[in-house]
């Protein structure tokens, strides 16, 4: 267990500081670009991180699994998932594009969404899933952290008001960019890889291996964002911004559940099926989730208030109804995230595919009716169905055997 404890000490440093700089700028835009304006950037993340799941496709995820294993060359395995990239990210790119055309959103968001949308193509070099599988987490928290700094760093430069919007989309486009030579530096300076070599069966492989991750994900992305998605389509962007800042909170305290997960991968790749590595991590994630809830819960107000300002006093009911979040979500993941790792990846979509078709039904039920609670609930509903799901499905794989 050492070198889990010492892999979560490092991330969550790394994490705590990355996100830390990152909830700056989110406040600092918040309080200067105005309640639409933040609402329109919460749209745009949603919608884009949608194309950027068919621009890895996976391979993240079992790049990750494959390095930590250990059983292909490390040059093989970077070579032949940084073409499948490429080839995905410009795909996703075109659709992208080609979305931003059909919807019916103003000029100015349209602009906004393509050019927040190029990070598309710039993340194909980010190599934080390499690193992972290599159990090299203080690059990545390195890595984590300059990405974020440099988004401080030029908003506070460049952005002074709404009238710089659309500079906020290059920021956050050019930040990853200013990091990428980094990433390259580490793979050499280390000797992480020898040789390059594309091998066009074993990217058919990769392919094969990586299709039921992207579903899976695409699933447990509807029923993360799709509350903000369907609020722009269904409200306007100022109900999307109160909500936002509500579920950024949230997102923050599921922070920690998110870094032991993270650094549980490793160890639990290589241990499937083991009951005591799977409960000394679920038991973990669990509590983490159950102490941020309750937290969460009684200083919703204070949170809203020290953050945002009277400006977003909406905010407090909701951040109260999603305050159960970081207990569901640690819950839900603590059990669907190990199908995945030991390659039960068709239940975990089955567990996530039930999720995300409950959670788009609950919010076309419930947004007209109930607006943001609505959302909220629906969310919640989602978590849960995961988890019963998940549980039963390892369950009836690990404690039976």
């Amino acid at each position: 267990m050492k070198p889990v404890v010492k892999n979560y000490s490092v991330l969550v440093i790394g994490e705590l500081l990355s996100r830390g700089l990152y909830y700056i700028a989110f406040i600092y835009m918040a309080r200067l670009i105005s309640v639409e304006g933040l609402g329109i950037l919460s749209f745009t993340q949603s919608l884009v991180s949608y194309f950027a799941l068919l621009a890895t496709f996976g391979l993240d995820i079992t790049g990750a699994r494959d390095a930590a294993k250990g059983d292909v060359a490390s040059g093989k395995l970077l070579a032949n998932i940084l073409v499948l990239k490429v080839i995905f990210s410009v795909v996703s790119f075109l659709l992208l594009l080609f979305t931003v055309v059909l919807i019916n959103k103003p000029l100015e968001t349209k602009s906004f969404i393509i050019i927040y949308g190029i990070v598309l193509m710039i993340n194909i070099l980010q190599l934080d899933w390499f690193f992972q599988g290599l159990e090299k987490m203080y690059i990545i928290s390195a890595l984590q952290s300059l990405r974020a700094l440099f988004i401080v760093i030029l908003l506070f430069i460049f952005v002074k008001g709404a009238e710089n919007f659309l500079t906020v989309a290059w920021i956050f486009t050019i930040s990853p960019l200013i990091v990428t030579p980094l990433s390259l530096y580490f793979v050499k300076r280390d000797n992480l890889v020898t040789r390059l070599v594309f091998d066009f069966n074993f990217s058919k492989k990769l392919f094969k291996e990586s299709y039921p991750v992207i579903l899976i994900h695409l699933m447990a992305l509807i029923y993360y964002n799709i509350d903000a998605v369907m609020l722009a389509f269904l409200t306007n962007d100022r109900s999307v911004g109160i909500y936002s800042a509500a579920y950024k909170v949230i997102l923050l305290a599921i922070s920690l559940n998110v870094f032991w997960q993270y650094a549980c991968t490793p160890k639990l790749s290589k241990h499937p099926f083991d009951k005591k590595v799977f409960l000394e991590y679920a038991l973990t994630n669990i509590l983490i989730g159950f102490f941020f809830s309750v937290a969460v819960y009684i200083w919703s107000k204070e949170i809203i208030l020290f953050l945002y300002g009277e400006s977003y006093i909406q905010s407090v009911e909701i951040l109260r109804v999603l305050s159960i979040v970081p207990f569901s979500s640690a819950l839900a993941g603590t059990f669907a995230n190990t199908l995945t790792l030991w390659n039960l990846q068709r239940l975990q979509l089955i567990a996530t595919s039930a999720g995300a078709v409950s959670n788009v039904a609950l919010n076309f039920l419930l947004i007209p009716q109930y607006s943001l609670n609505g959302a909220a609930i629906a969310t919640i509903a989602a978590e849960l169905l995961v988890f019963f799901l998940s549980f039963l499905f390892l369950y009836n794989r690990l404690f039976k055997l």
